[in-house]
């Protein structure tokens, strides 16, 4: 989330055309973020060393470049992605289908060619049913499945088809606890 803010911020601010000027820190008492970065010619580090960001691990079913691939692909996700690099209009009147992403606008950011709310990464249509037989190959329950993907991506309706799939499997209503008298 903090992400999105200062993407946001940059956005905002790329407006201005700014000078930078360098001064020493006895004479700027109150330094902001920025200026702690360490200068280009420093050997700690680079600005994109310090920026670079791993959305997807290596366990992770599909890569960051397939999950871009698509979310440009898929309609909605692709005016979603502009809309979160460029600024959300107040006004917009909008569809069934943008409004989970609308109402999630300030937690939204955008990053490698994804889109990502907090931590989770935004999974197009084309991709969500391969992800789906992922956390299902292991039958370990809708509670836990949920829990899992909670963690790592989200959708609209991610819960709703979650449930049905296990709803759909006979291992998983074999093993189903059976309800309270």
């Amino acid at each position: 989330m903090a992400a999105s803010r200062l993407q946001r911020w940059t956005v905002l601010l790329s407006q201005y055309d700014e000078e930078i000027e360098y001064r020493s820190s006895k004479e700027n008492a109150v330094a902001d973020a920025l200026s702690r970065l360490p200068h280009e010619d420093s050997s700690d580090g680079t600005e994109s060393e310090i920026f670079s960001t791993d959305i997807v691990d290596s366990s992770f079913p599909v890569t960051v470049a397939e999950i871009a691939a698509e979310t440009q692909k898929d309609f909605v996700l692709k005016q979603v992605y502009e809309h979160t690099l460029s600024g959300w209009s107040e006004t917009m009147t909008m569809s069934e289908e943008f409004k989970p992403y609308f109402n999630r606008k300030y937690e939204l950011s955008c990053c490698q060619g994804c889109i990502k709310w907090g931590h989770r990464v935004v999974v197009p249509k084309s991709l969500r049913d391969r992800l789906l037989t992922e956390l299902y190959s292991e039958h370990i329950g809708i509670v836990a499945m949920k829990s899992v993907a909670r963690g790592f991506m989200y959708w609209p309706g991610i819960d709703k088809d979650i449930e049905s799939l296990a709803n759909k499997c006979s291992v998983c209503q074999n093993s189903r606890s059976k309800p309270a008298k």
